[in-house]
């Protein structure tokens, strides 16, 4: 059934990657000095992040086998604001604006239903399957976007995403702030991040999440894979 319908859903994101060349310089044998560059990525985490998720799951059978699933429809918006280059060790003539990106991670691509509607700064983008790279997170939609440093950058996301058993978020905003509505009546919370408000009723329930970056281990920008940020997360399991 999950295999059809699709199956956990975690949402990681949005981030922006920006590529840029690091220089290395060698000292040969004669003295000479080579200089080689390699490839890395930029990350850049949302300054605010504001999300919500209006769930409704229910339980399916196939033959022998049961599952409860799930349709959300989710919203995001926020803003990213660039850091300063200069002290993440990042020269700007080396940065490549033309291949930047804004990414966001789902972990089961099979469900998302329809388009994703994405807007950056009001333009309307063309999400595209995959991520611009996996050091983050297998799996997601991306889309290339036109950015400047000194700049701020608002965005609006919204589409309707099918799951199974279990759906969370990681706080990737300066500030997190996220809230869930659904119909069912026992949710099971998980994650590292305890609800800032839940709020039980008789047609079901409403939460709500409040995070800090004080509250995570990893920075705002940092470049390769030097954190795991999808370890600390919150969500619900949905469970009979």
């Amino acid at each position: 059934i999950t295999s059809i319908w699709g199956g956990d859903q975690m949402i990681v994101g949005p981030y922006i990657s920006i590529p840029f060349l690091d220089p290395i310089t060698v000292t040969n044998e004669d003295g000479s000095k080579t200089v080689s560059y390699s490839r890395k990525n930029l990350y850049v985490l949302p300054e605010v992040l504001d999300g919500e998720v209006d769930i409704v799951p229910e339980n399916r059978s196939l033959g022998i086998y049961e599952a409860i699933v799930y349709e959300g429809d989710m919203k995001f918006s926020g803003k990213f604001v660039l850091p300063d280059f200069a002290t993440l060790g990042i020269q700007e003539k080396y940065i490549e604006w033309n291949k930047a990106a804004v990414n966001m991670g789902v972990t089961d691509l099979r469900g998302v239903e329809g388009s994703v509607d994405f807007t950056w700064n009001d333009e309307v983008l063309e999400m595209n399957s995959g991520l611009s790279s996996t050091e983050i997170y297998p799996s997601g939609i991306h889309a290339s976007v036109f950015i400047e440093k000194d700049k701020e950058y608002n965005f609006n996301m919204s589409s309707t995403l099918r799951g199974s058993n279990s759906f969370s978020v990681v706080p990737f905003g300066k500030q997190t702030r996220f809230s869930m509505n659904s119909p069912w009546q026992e949710p099971s919370f998980k994650g590292s991040y305890a609800t800032a408000a839940y709020t039980p009723a008789n047609d079901g329930f409403t939460a709500a999440w409040e995070v800090s970056h004080l509250n995570r281990n990893y920075p705002q920008a940092w470049s390769g894979r030097k954190y795991n940020p999808t370890v600390d997360f919150f969500g619900t399991e949905f469970i009979q």
